[in-house]
Parts: C-alpha cells; sequence; structure tokens
C-alpha cells in the first residue's frame, strides 16, 4: 500500500511515517524545501518537494498513491489569514489533486484538531456529533478544513480524525509546563479542576492508521485520545515525578494571563514570528473542560489507548533530558 504523508517532518507526521515503514506501507513524504528533515532522515522514504499552497506542486505527490495522510498545517501564525490559507484552502488544493488523479485513491484522512470542535460545556465528554464551537482561529480553520473535506464525499471516501492535545518526545509545545515542573512547580490557573483529555503521540498515529484501513470509517469523523482524562494538575505531578520530584502548586489569576500575552504578541511582532502566548490561546487555556469521548473510535475502529499518562509523561521527560532540552 502507497501512502503520502504531509507534514512528515512533524512531530505526529514524523511517528506516523514511522509506524507506516514499520508496518509495511510505501511512504511518500511531501516536504518542503526549507523543511528541517531531522527526524525522518533515516527512514527509507519517498519524498517529494511541495507545499499545500502551491497547487502545481501537489499533482506528483498524490500521484499513483491509495492513502493520504493530510497532516501539514499552521498551529502558530502571525495573521488570521495565514491559518486559512494553509488549513482551509491547503485542504482544498489537495483534494483537488486528489480528486484530478484518478481512480487509485483508496483513503483520505485528514488529520483536524479538538481544536475544531471545541471544548465541552462540562465534565461530560463531547462526542462528534455535538456542534462545534471553536474558540480560536485555528479552531475555525480546522474546521473549515473539514467542512472543504465533506464537500469532496461524493467524489472521494474521507475520513476525518480529531486528535485531543498530543504530547510525547519531539513535541516542544508542552516545554513551558515541563520546565516548571521537573523545577518543582505546576502552573495552575486558578484554583478550580481544569480536565483535559490527552493522547501520546504512539497512540495517536495508531489510531489515525486504523481510521485509514477500516471500510466503516469512510465518511466518519472521530476522536482519538485517552479515555480517561486527566486533571492539569496531575499532569504536572507526573512530570515532577519522572525526575523524582513533587510539585508545588502555583496558582495564577487568570487577569494575569493577559498582560503577558500583550508581552509576548509584542515581542513575536519585533522578532517577525508568531507569539507563542497570545490572547486567542488565553482563550483555550481558561476553558475548564477540554474532554472528547472516544467511544465511537472504540466501537468502530477498535482503538484503545495502549500508553498510560504516566508512563507517557515518564518517557517524555526522559527523552526531553537526553536532548537537552531540559
Amino acid at each position: 500500500m502507497k501512502a503520502l504523508v504531509t507534514g512528515a517532518n512533524g512531530f505526529i507526521g514524523s511517528y506516523l511515517a514511522e509506524c507506516l515503514v514499520r508496518e509495511g506501507w510505501d511512504v511518500r513524504c511531501l516536504v518542503r524545501r526549507t523543511s528541517n528533515l531531522r527526524w525522518i532522515q533515516s527512514l527509507p522514504t519517498e519524498r517529494v518537494y511541495g507545499e499545500v499552497t502551491q497547487p502545481d506542486s501537489l499533482r506528483a505527490a498524490v500521484d499513483g498513491v491509495q492513502v493520504v495522510f493530510h497532516l501539514a498545517g499552521l498551529t502558530k501564525a502571525r495573521r488570521r489569514q495565514d491559518y486559512f490559507a494553509v488549513n482551509a484552502e491547503g485542504t482544498a488544493h489537495l483534494l483537488r489533486a486528489c480528486a484530478e488523479s484518478g481512480d487509485s485513491l483508496e483513503r483520505f484522512v485528514l488529520v483536524s484538531s479538538q481544536a475544531a470542535a471545541g471544548p465541552s460545556d462540562g465534565p461530560t465528554p463531547r462526542k462528534e456529533e455535538d456542534p462545534p464551537r471553536p474558540l480560536t482561529t485555528y479552531g475555525l480553520s480546522k474546521l473549515r478544513a473539514e467542512q472543504i473535506a465533506r464537500e469532496y464525499a461524493d467524489r472521494l471516501p474521507i475520513t476525518i480524525v480529531r486528535p485531543s492535545a498530543v504530547y510525547g518526545p519531539r513535541d516542544r509545545d508542552l516545554l513551558v509546563l515541563y520546565r516548571y515542573a521537573v523545577r518543582g512547580w505546576k502552573p495552575l490557573l486558578g484554583r478550580a479542576p481544569r480536565l483535559i483529555s490527552l493522547v501520546h503521540v504512539s497512540d495517536l498515529v495508531r489510531g489515525i492508521v486504523r481510521a485509514a484501513t477500516s471500510e466503516r470509517a469512510v465518511g466518519q469523523t472521530y476522536f482519538i485520545a485517552n479515555p480517561r482524562p486527566t486533571e492539569w494538575g496531575e499532569f504536572a505531578d507526573a512530570v515532577a515525578r519522572a525526575v523524582g520530584r513533587r510539585a508545588r502548586a502555583l496558582v495564577l489569576p487568570t487577569w494575569a494571563l493577559y498582560p503577558a500575552a500583550w508581552v509576548s504578541e509584542l515581542a513575536a511582532w519585533f522578532a517577525g514570528r508568531p507569539a507563542t502566548l497570545n490572547r486567542e490561546k488565553i482563550r483555550e487555556i481558561r476553558e475548564r473542560y477540554w474532554v472528547c469521548s472516544v467511544d465511537k473510535a472504540r466501537e468502530e475502529l477498535g482503538f484503545e489507548a495502549e500508553v498510560s499518562i504516566e508512563d507517557g509523561v515518564r518517557e517524555t521527560i526522559l527523552w526531553c533530558l537526553e536532548q537537552g532540552w531540559l
């Protein structure tokens, strides 16, 4: 089976490419000429250079493949239109290339995000059929990508996967939390519990592959996550335990995040890069419940998370220490 993986050099994409190679797939990676190929450099894969924002570069990428795993996208951007140009219109360009490439395609898997669905109203996990309410431009752009994919459902076999928050080796998004926790602190936004669905990257890629190979998944959308939501403080405690420490609570009031976001955005503007912390990110952080149900993935795909939070965090922290990231 020949597969195309877009965003193959990224955190999730590199793990997916590794998983596919290990399972005997013939893997083609779509990467930009400026991409850092560190994580896939040694993999026996074919590389095609192109970008989802450049439609002409996608014809060769999709030619002759049976499965497309579309992971390429922006999680941070300086301008609102950049999210939509890459995450939404880029998806449209890739779908159009697939539709024009012939009849070889057996599945198009769009890896979206829980951000497209938005947070749950309370501790009850959000389900796939619940009306989406994304809070950020990123979430809106991923939801638009889903809508575009569904518009092709009469021409292409589409499956949509919505990962929860993803963690594991190679990921930098949670480094700030890790750095606090290994020093014995757990930053908390207020004292009210905050629940979040998490998934280890190795569990996620197994779920993505199951979604791609299940006939039942055609036309369906699935959340992929660990079935047990995690309290944010518990996650920080697990990080601290991984280095033999005990984390003390560092309670931050919500209002304190806004000045920090302004400073981060101003510094990023001068540096010409996206801000790590911005006002939209605060909208997400303020929500107490980012929990989703994996019942559908379990029942229809046979998906089960195999990596416990404790084991996954320990592996991640030890890897980060080995890399000198902490």
